[in-house]
């Protein structure tokens, strides 16, 4: 997902409106979200699964094919999370993104590169905002997908915002991605458009749409694209 960049978030998403969205356990702060990520919070031990893609012909494992091998490793787990925090828009943008800035490839990190990063990721949170826009990324293959380009085997780039008056490039990037679509079959783009402020580049903003509460994981990705 910080500041005014573009950073991604794989993670877990709720097409629903926050008020009926799906039952956890989610910590709050006396009722109320948490300003700050804490790194203390309990990380659960990252499960995940190869994923049969391209008409299930190529068996992609979870190091996908091509990129930086780790942080596939990470966009592609396939667990999801029974307990989380309830967190700011604000806490996720605040996390330190300069490691991402000079080297995007987890490959070149140095230790002092790691201890940015390292505390918060694999922390589940939750985080309620507005649907600025989606971007499904049918067409565009990655290394993460091992370079499959349908709907249902690539991932979508969400922006979520705090406002309705906020734009995309303020938003933290949400990606549900493959395994997570497939396991709720009503994910369909046009399911989650409905709850965006903005259909596509070109059309008005709706700034009557619901809130949507949003279940994920905090991995600090790439802030190569949107």
């Amino acid at each position: 997902m910080q500041l005014t960049s573009v950073l991604r978030r794989a993670g877990l998403f709720s097409l629903v409106p926050c008020a009926i969205a799906a039952a956890q356990v989610i910590i709050t702060n006396n009722g109320q979200p948490f300003a700050a990520i804490d790194s203390t919070w309990s990380k659960p031990i990252r499960r995940s699964s190869p994923i049969l893609v391209k008409d299930s012909t190529v068996s992609c494992t979870v190091r996908g094919n091509g990129g930086d091998a780790e942080t596939n490793r990470r966009k592609n787990r396939s667990d999801e999370p029974d307990t989380t925090h309830l967190v700011t828009l604000d806490a996720i943008r605040a996390l330190v993104d300069s490691t991402l800035w000079h080297k995007t490839n987890r490959e070149a990190w140095e230790a002092k590169d790691r201890v940015v990063v390292f505390p918060y990721e694999g922390i589940p949170v939750t985080v309620v905002g507005f649907l600025e826009i989606v971007r499904p990324q049918s067409g565009h293959g990655e290394g993460t997908n091992c370079g499959a380009t349908a709907e249902r085997d690539t991932d979508w780039h969400v922006a979520l915002v705090a406002a309705t008056n906020e734009r995309e490039e303020q938003g933290v990037v949400v990606e549900p991605t493959p395994r997570t679509k497939r396991r709720n079959d009503g994910w369909k783009p046009g399911s989650a458009r409905q709850f965006a402020i903005r259909q596509s580049t070109s059309s008005a903003r709706d700034t009557t749409v619901p809130q949507v509460r949003n279940n994920q994981w905090v991995d600090l990705n790439d802030i190569s694209h949107n």
